[in-house]
């Protein structure tokens, strides 16, 4: 049997020189550091034989050292098998990935993690360990909780508390970045190499969202993910408490320097009817910001 392999090899060997595509053989150097890297993705010798068409005896060869040379198709195969980005997960678990981004969407758009943790039934610690990504793999049932909320709760919510609220400030003041919902769709949120694409369609000039407003006055929202209407009603806000055009244009994000945001606020606050401001500014501290007005009752 094994002569007539031989016979085979040496007959499929020559016919491939005559025709200019033999390609030799290959140092195992060459294919065995990506092998290695393969079984340190959790990828076995059976599942990378199995992606490249080769038998898994040649693999383990090939890692163990057993030969010196391989045959260039087999390397070529061998190399072209991807290294996974993530390890597969343990059994009985899943990726918490969707689950991270959920919960964090979810605070973002106003969600307490008391609120979600009273959705999903679970425990408060565990949730808040999700949302920070302490977390790598989680249960299927916890999983699926947690999808079922997401798509079960208004985005943004109703009724976000001053806490709350305080929180996303102040993630916005370190520069830590959560995608809102409109970042993801079901095909992507739950995907580790997924990126967030903010192409959701924009909301009417004229519509106004009590919680939107609530976070343009806590400088949560800048101008730009505002309704006409929303930024209206925030910009009344701020000036009934003094502030000047300046300060609720750097306020607003209105513009790239000081200068630029005190002349769109001004030429907004004008173009719309809206008071002009002292020059003196009263600073107000967040948990002031949501005593002014009762938006959700208003919204009732």
């Amino acid at each position: 049997m094994g002569r007539v392999y031989s016979q085979t090899m040496d007959a499929k060997r020559q016919r491939a020189i005559h025709a200019g595509t033999w390609e030799g053989r290959r140092s195992i150097e060459d294919v065995r550091p990506h092998l290695v890297k393969l079984i340190k993705r959790g990828m076995s010798r059976k599942r990378i034989g199995r992606a490249a068409h080769v038998d898994e005896r040649t693999v383990g060869r090939i890692l163990r050292r057993g030969q010196q040379l391989v045959n260039a198709p087999t390397a070529a195969a061998l190399l072209a098998v991807p290294v996974p980005k993530r390890p597969p997960a343990p059994r009985g678990m899943v990726d918490a990935t969707g689950a991270m981004r959920r919960t964090r969407a979810a605070g973002q758009a106003g969600y307490s993690l008391k609120r979600m943790a009273a959705e999903i039934g679970g425990n408060l610690q565990n949730v808040w360990k999700i949302q920070q990504g302490r977390h790598r793999w989680i249960e299927p049932a916890t999983d699926r909780a947690i999808t079922a909320m997401y798509k079960r709760l208004p985005f943004p919510c109703p009724d976000p508390d001053r806490r709350t609220l305080a929180a996303i400030q102040a993630r916005v003041q370190r520069g830590e970045v959560w995608h809102p919902w409109v970042a993801w769709d079901d095909d992507t949120i739950g995907d580790p190499d997924a990126e967030p694409a903010y192409d959701a369609p924009r909301p009417r000039r004229t519509d106004v969202l009590p919680s939107q407003v609530k976070l343009g006055i806590a400088g949560v929202e800048p101008f730009d993910s505002l309704t006409t209407a929303e930024a209206i009603e925030v910009c009344t806000v701020l000036i009934s408490w003094g502030w000047t055009h300046e300060r609720i244009g750097e306020h607003l994000q209105w513009g790239t320097d000081a200068e630029k945001c005190r002349d769109n606020a001004a030429a907004f606050c004008q173009r719309h009817g809206i008071e002009a401001a002292p020059e003196r500014v009263r600073m107000i501290a967040i948990t002031e910001v949501l005593q002014v007005r009762d938006y959700t009752a208003a919204a009732a």
